[in-house]
């Protein structure tokens, strides 16, 4: 429901790289395989005619899904025929051009020939969700140099060009590069206690203690939960975050605070709207079972009373 809230078109860039790892996970959002045969996004008569086109710096490839593998077409920096006279386009690290191969001759039908379409506009709504989802920004257009993207691309007269994605950080979001070097980023917390990204990466654990890093994603939070007969101290080392005990006033966290959250208290704690939260926590262990889920953070919680008015 958050990544709905939160989905709109972006025109403004930071010039920081997207990690392999991102570009990775966006590809196979857009038209990856979720299953046997089958791709993350629905194709008109299973045709699957959607190729997709990385463009960065570096070069331009094509997405394999089969291996969720980058082919390169070509070491030329594409992103300026994607942008062509929007130039605000062309900053953004990577732009995905999705475009069909129609050499089935079901698509010389009458009645098929706008299937490829459709399917592109399916593709495009995969990846405006991602990217709200992540803490990335995008924006659909059409706008772009056809004919020059179709020479550089090898493509054939049976291609067509439907659509682009640029895709990069917000200027707003600071991205945790140097944090990500310090410490490894864990796996993604999938399960109904967790609202958006948050990565978990499990440092060092004894009988008496776990420590753990975390990052949430802009947007992210974790549920109202306890942690039973046991204390946990949280540094925060970068980005900003919300912090609330039930029945006190939620708390803006930015870095360098330290908050230790008593036993048996229930509380939440998230990412900012657009910014994350990267920090460390320490938890006593010695008690059985260091965590216990209490119920649901809502939109509406989360969304409660400006941060600036916070303290």
């Amino acid at each position: 429901m958050q990544a709905l809230r939160d989905r709109k078109s972006c025109r403004e860039f930071s010039e920081k790289e997207l990690s392999l790892q991102d570009i990775s996970d966006l590809l196979w959002a857009a038209n990856g395989f979720n299953r046997p045969g089958k791709h993350t996004n629905a194709s008109g008569k299973n045709k699957q005619s959607i190729e997709i086109y990385a463009c960065l710096k570096s070069g331009a490839y094509l997405y394999e899904p089969e291996t969720n593998v980058l082919r390169q077409i070509t070491e030329e920096d594409l992103r300026p025929a994607v942008a062509s006279w929007q130039d605000f386009a062309a900053k953004a690290p990577v732009s995905l051009v999705v475009a069909s191969n129609l050499k089935d001759p079901l698509y010389r039908e009458e009645e098929w020939k706008f299937l490829p379409a459709y399917d592109a506009g399916i593709v495009s709504g995969n990846l405006y969700l991602f990217c709200s989802a992540n803490g990335f920004g995008t924006i659909c257009r059409t706008t772009m140099d056809r004919e020059k993207l179709k020479n550089a691309l090898k493509l054939t007269d049976k291609h067509v060009l439907h659509l682009n994605h640029p895709i990069g950080y917000s200027p707003a979001i600071s991205a945790p590069e140097s944090y990500e070097r310090l410490f490894p980023r864990g796996k993604k917390a999938v399960n109904e206690n967790y609202t958006g990204g948050v990565y978990i990466s499990l440092l060092a654990q004894s009988d008496r203690f776990g420590l753990a890093w975390l990052e949430f994603e802009p947007g992210s939070y974790n549920n109202w939960h306890i942690h039973p007969d046991a204390e946990q101290v949280m540094i925060v080392l970068g980005g900003e975050g919300f912090y609330q005990e039930e029945g006190k006033p939620r708390r803006l966290l930015k870095k360098g605070d330290v908050v230790v959250t008593p036993a048996n208290v229930r509380h939440w704690n998230g990412a900012t709207p657009d910014r994350p939260l990267l920090h460390l926590s320490v938890t006593d262990q010695s008690a059985k079972g260091h965590i216990e889920w209490m119920g649901k953070v809502t939109p509406e919680l989360y969304q409660t009373s400006p941060k600036e008015n916070e303290k």
